[in-house]
């Protein structure tokens, strides 16, 4: 009350004001928030909005609005919750009463005739007009630059009357998470962030993008870890849209797995494919899972999976999808609008249709390379790395983390996390010392993924019918650096070589979510779930320890043993040359992949190119035993 006295003194400069602001002071303090609020605006709309905890100690959270204005007020009843709201709304009043109306005007009157015209229809306009002046003057301290990629700025530019409203607050500390809601154009989007700001940040760029076509991507910034960017690419590429490809992913293993044991997950991954730039977004293949085999179970016959990480199965799924659409293809006659593919060229095989492209979900970034750093770690600034780049000393942490980046990497057998590859370990991992407790080395997915973007996504196999098929994007859900993606995904393989004809190094785009996925500190579960578009089974559940199904022995339609069989049932479309061993009867998987003689160099060149960017000291990429590529 003491600031609001001040405000009148200053606006009259009249010492009698004092007597008006005792009279306003005894009307609030004489009356309950309620009464008070009811009388500067009757009627006003009290909606319980939540009932939480349990029925001996419940939380009733209770939402007014009042003046364009939303407040939440929780307590153990509802009369109390209400009385709590309505006195947030009432401090509100009491902060910014010189928004509302006239200073001078204010308390001249009585109590009841004060409040009408403080408060009548007409006064929503100038209200709005000094809100919008306050906020276009923090508009004005942004730098052209920063205007350019501000998202509360760039919405407000497109749409001055989108509202805030703040949904819920929760946790306590580092772990505190706030929802806003902006309204524009009559559609809400909904932001969550560890700030007010970050929110209504993050929500601003979902209305952005679905009204105004305006993409921004998320990137590393010093103060909250992110900030929104214009993307040149993704400006580019109509078919991006990150939060719909996450939606796809999400809502689909909900559809699948429900309350079930099967819906605890860690890591989600799904491969969606778009075709022209207006067209819906199909999701083909998702997957979950964080493990891998048992060295015990390993199997030479291709019916074990030995990487169950989430992104790896769902690529499994896209390739079934892939041999689905050749089958198609080949028995198609005329064109077919649900193909994707054309006749390539040269009249043999085909490729895909330049206006079908894929892009990869996975709720986190990739193990590896891609994930070691620190999420929250903060960019030097230009004078520290000035200092840094004159200086004779280096820290020796500091050397040793840059040593650790850009090196190849292996996963733990039979659980989480990566560790590096080792000069003195072989390329090649034999089968009996596996089998005698040998560890079993599996590269990391983000060398994995550094693969496809060299080699595509489609494998060796299908490379004998296809061109390889690149993605268009990678969205990730959590844990997104730039740097350390692009680094871990390309960045690394700029000094590749010479590639056969088809054959490049991607940069697909990198991005993530407007809401970041949050940290999920549970154990992973023992089983992995996979789905792809054409699967005659709901869902497959894969035993992470064995590589085969749950509760049964039989193989996945996933495993090298079931794409193989697929790879045969087309290869025999085919009336090949006799003396080709590629047709011969007796050919083995390995002797398959060996007969993809382009694949096969582009592989040699990437290997080549891998191990030169880790200086030799992170060993070479790891093959499979060859006892297990001997299928028939």
């Amino acid at each position: 009350m003491n600031n609001l006295k001040r405000l009148h003194e200053d606006s009259s400069g009249n010492s009698s004001s004092s007597a008006s602001n005792f009279k306003k002071q005894k009307i609030f303090d004489d009356k309950n928030p309620i009464m008070v609020l009811n009388e500067i605006q009757p009627g006003l709309p009290y909606t319980l909005i939540s009932q939480e905890g349990p029925s001996h100690d419940p939380i009733f959270t209770m939402q007014l609005i009042f003046k364009n204005q939303v407040f939440i007020g929780k307590a153990n009843n509802k009369k109390l919750a209400k009385a709590n709201v309505a006195q947030i709304a009432l401090n509100y009043y009491r902060e910014h009463a010189t928004l509302f109306h006239n200073a001078n005007n204010s308390f001249n009157s009585s109590a009841n005739d004060s409040y009408q015209q403080s408060f009548n229809n007409d006064d929503s306009k100038p209200c709005n007009n000094k809100l919008n002046m306050r906020k276009n003057n923090e508009f004005d301290k942004l730098t052209t630059q920063e205007k350019q990629t501000n998202p509360l700025f760039l919405l407000n530019k497109y749409d001055p009357e989108a509202t805030y409203v703040m949904k819920s607050e929760s946790g306590t500390g580092p772990g505190k998470m706030f929802e806003f809601e902006v309204i524009s154009k009559g559609q809400a989007f909904k932001g969550i962030g560890s700030s007010k700001r970050l929110s209504k940040s993050r929500a601003a760029v979902l209305a952005l993008k679905s009204l105004f076509n305006v993409n921004l991507l998320i990137v590393n910034n010093q103060e909250s870890g992110e900030q929104a960017s214009v993307d040149d690419m993704a400006h580019e590429e109509p078919t991006y849209n990150p939060d719909l490809f996450m939606k796809l992913v999400q809502e689909k293993f909900k559809s699948l797995t429900g309350s079930s044991v099967y819906s605890k997950q860690k890591v989600l991954a799904g491969f969606i494919m778009t075709k022209d730039n207006n067209s819906n977004p199909k999701l083909v293949s998702l997957a979950s899972g964080t493990k891998c085999i048992n060295g015990e179970f390993i199997s030479n016959n291709g019916r074990a999976i030995n990487d169950c990480h989430a992104e790896i199965l769902a690529r499994r799924g896209l390739k079934n999808f892939l041999f689905q659409q050749l089958n198609l293809f080949f028995s198609c006659e005329t064109d077919n609008d649900d193909v994707i593919f054309d006749v390539h060229s040269s009249g043999f095989g085909c490729v895909l249709k330049p206006s079908v492209k894929f892009h990869l979900y996975v709720s986190t970034s990739t193990c590896g390379d891609a994930r070691i750093f620190s999420p929250h770690e903060q960019k030097k600034s230009l004078e520290e790395s000035a200092d840094e780049a004159t200086s004779s000393w280096v820290p020796a942490q500091s050397q040793a983390k840059k040593l650790a980046r850009g090196i190849l990497r292996t996963k733990i057998e039979s659980g989480e996390g990566t560790i590096p590859v080792t000069s003195h370990e072989s390329g090649v991992q034999s089968w009996d010392g596996i089998l005698q407790g040998e560890r079993l080395l599996i590269m990391s997915c983000s060398d994995k993924v550094a693969r496809w973007n060299v080699l595509g996504c489609q494998g060796s196999l299908l490379s004998h019918f296809v061109l390889p098929i690149y993605l268009t994007s990678i969205t990730f859900g959590s844990l997104f650096n730039r740097e350390h993606s692009s680094r871990a995904l390309y960045d690394r393989l700029t000094s590749i070589g010479a590639l056969p004809e088809g054959f490049q190094l991607k940069k697909p785009i990198l991005g993530t979510i407007c809401n970041p996925e949050q940290r999920r500190p549970i154990k992973a579960p023992n089983f992995a779930v996979v789905w792809y578009a054409g699967l005659t089974e709901p869902m497959e559940v894969i035993n992470t320890n064995t590589g085969k199904l749950q509760n049964t022995s039989e193989h996945s339609s996933v495993s090298k043993l079931a794409l193989f069989e697929k790879f045969l049932a087309i290869r025999n479309r085919f009336n090949g040359a006799p003396d080709s061993a590629l047709f011969s009867k007796d050919l083995t998987y390995a002797q398959a992949k060996e007969e993809a003689k382009e694949y096969q160099l582009a592989k040699k060149e990437l290997y080549s190119s891998l191990e030169k960017s880790g200086r030799e000291r992170s060993g070479r990429l790891l093959q499979a035993s060859s006892e297990a590529e001997c299928l028939i």
